[in-house]
């Protein structure tokens, strides 16, 4: 169940990581903390976007 919260959570909110969806889980209700949240992260292989950085600076 909590795997399949986190996955939908990373889907809506691309831009977190696996720390901003372990806050977002805290503030719902669940009792987690962010070294589960990242277990789960890294074994479901999600990944937060990417900020684009400018070039030449």
């Amino acid at each position: 169940m909590l795997t399949v919260h986190i996955v939908q959570m990373a889907r809506q909110y691309e831009s977190y990581g696996y720390r901003q969806i372990t806050g977002l889980l805290i503030a719902g209700g669940w009792s987690v903390n962010h070294k589960r949240v990242e277990r789960v992260w890294r074994r479901e292989g999600l990944a937060a976007e990417k900020l684009q950085t400018r070039a030449g600076f």
